[in-house]
């Protein structure tokens, strides 16, 4: 009867063995099946995002882990790119592994597994791993030799990772390896065709805008938007190359800069101020380590930045400068297509600048080179807004050339283009940067004074008479001739006057009753000159 009991008891343990083994391997197959279906549909999965987020929730449900985690690589480490079950944990740091045992990551071929933290690395918790986390099992992400990143597995107790759980974790890995790789040669053929699409876009728009600021801004977004970097900016050139200007900025922050007029001087150390002085594209791959860099405020967060020059034939026209929040951000194709943007860049700041100066020549007098009749009468308009807006003085000066007809008549056509270039040099000398001068007609010339008063403006008026019968004019043959003389008349804003138009005729009004007088004089205006003219008849 022992015998039996003994035999039977045997047999008993054989089966239910028997039956945790079948137990053990349906768990594997169905784990595994369970896998398999993760997997199809990983595999249909675009979004290189969403598709790590799913592995790490459905996984965590898989292996019943306290969290599941993948980080990739950049240039700076180690990014946490999706997780599930850490949110609300220390474990969202850029890097998670110090430099040495990153190495060691990189360099085994199975799973690393750390069965009690506390014990075998516990600097790890220093690291940015969660104090709930006592083990855990990393697996490398690679594909043909190419290190990607790492997927983790978290435990909540001390635990020696089963055959099972590393047989997932190398099962996934291996499929996230090549998934993400096909995800980055998909992501590079992409980025190409958006350097192309850009380059063509870019010529597209320098084509087609006319204006200069409309233009800057538009290649800006571009760049911006197309290659994905954080910020874009063009620059130009000033002040015999003292300074260069931002003409042009993507977003908010770019427009800013631009709307400030903020500048860069040579003088300074930055990045934007060596390419000044060298002339040759600069690239900082991590702008933290290097000496030409500075920092910012209104650009946070900036890892990148890479600028170049703007030339043509030689000369520096302006520079390319853009930025990105991420280590190593730029690849040579991106290099290369800016390249190409700021030769076709050239080009359009070389048109806007003939442009510029044909829309100036228009504006001009084509022999005294002083602002034409319609010009003079925008630019006044606009000054005397701005005076009334800023309660600032301004004064005109209407000046008129005496006797000009005879004397053309009598010295010659090119004696009279002389006394009025003469006339334009007397009053150019006495007038200061901002004033505005203009030919309103014939011999008749048209002063504003900014911030300045009725009896500023005649002690203005003063010097250029005076400056005028100093001068000894001769003509073709050499023979003196008398020294033109002017009547000027003038009238201040708001006292004479609360217009432009109102102005000018106040001021041709006093200069008319100077004439009247006997000319080569001048006179302020009265009561009188501010009646209007249809009144005063």
């Amino acid at each position: 009867e022992m015998r039996q009991t003994h035999t039977f008891s045997h047999y008993a343990a054989l089966a239910l063995e028997r039956l945790r083994l079948y137990q053990h391997i349906q768990e594997e197959g169905s784990q595994m099946g369970m896998l398999a279906q993760l997997a199809a549909r990983l595999a249909t999965e675009r979004d290189t995002g969403a598709l790590l987020r799913r592995a790490c929730k459905e996984t965590r449900q898989l292996v019943l882990a306290h969290a599941v985690a993948v980080f990739v690589t950049e240039a700076d480490g180690l990014r946490l790119a999706a997780q599930d079950g850490l949110d609300g944990t220390s474990m969202s740091s850029r890097t998670l592994f110090p430099a040495p045992w990153l190495a060691e990551v990189r360099g085994v071929s199975g799973p690393l597994s750390l069965d009690d933290i506390a014990i075998e690395r516990r600097d790890l918790y220093d690291q940015g791993v969660p104090p709930e986390v006592k083990s855990l099992v990393i697996f490398r992400l690679s594909l043909s030799n190419q290190f990607h990143g790492v997927l983790l597995f978290l435990f909540e107790e001390a635990h020696r990772a089963s055959s099972l759980e590393k047989a997932v974790g190398e099962t996934l890995a291996t499929l996230l390896g090549s998934l993400l790789e096909n995800a980055t040669a998909f992501a590079a053929l992409q980025h190409q065709r958006s350097l192309l699409m850009t380059v063509s876009e870019v010529g597209t728009e320098i084509s087609s805008i006319l204006d200069p600021a409309v233009l800057y801004n538009r290649v800006c977004d571009l760049l911006a938007a197309r290659l994905g970097f954080e910020h874009a900016h063009i620059l130009i050139i000033e002040d015999e190359g003292r300074t260069a200007r931002f003409v042009g900025g993507s977003g908010p922050l770019g427009r800013r800069q631009v709307a400030q007029g903020d500048r860069v001087s040579v003088a300074a150390k930055s990045i934007n101020s060596h390419v000044m002085i060298t002339q040759r594209p600069y690239l900082a791959q991590n702008v933290l380590e290097d000496e030409y860099y500075l920092e910012v405020d209104s650009l946070p967060g900036i890892r990148a930045e890479m600028t170049l020059p703007i030339l043509s034939a030689g000369t520096l026209l302006g520079m390319l400068d853009v930025q990105a929040t991420r280590v190593g951000a730029f690849t040579e194709d991106d290099q290369f297509v800016l390249q190409i943007v700021v030769e076709q860049l050239a080009n359009a700041i070389l048109n806007a600048r003939q442009h510029e100066a044909l829309r100036e020549q228009a504006r001009r007098d084509s022999l005294t080179q002083v602002l034409s009749h319609g010009a003079f009468v925008v630019e006044l308009e606009a000054a005397v807004g701005q005076a009334r807006a800023m309660r600032g003085e301004l004064s005109l000066v209407m000046l008129d050339i005496d006797h000009f007809k005879e004397y053309n008549d009598q010295f010659g056509h090119v004696a009279g283009d002389a006394a009025l270039l003469s006339t334009v040099d007397a009053i150019r000398r006495h007038i200061k940067h901002g004033d505005l001068l203009g030919r309103w007609g014939g011999e008749e010339f048209s002063i504003a004074l900014i911030n300045a008063s009725r009896t500023q403006a005649m002690s203005v008026a003063n010097r250029i008479q005076s400056t005028l019968a100093e001068l000894r004019p001769v003509d073709s043959l050499g023979r003196q001739m008398p020294s033109p003389t002017v009547s000027q008349g003038i009238a201040g804003l708001g006292e004479d006057s609360k217009d432009a138009f109102g102005l000018v005729d106040v001021a041709d009004r006093a200069l008319y009753r100077a004439k009247d007088r006997g000319r080569n004089q001048i006179q302020l205006a009265d009561s009188e000159d501010r009646v209007p003219r249809a009144s005063a008849a």
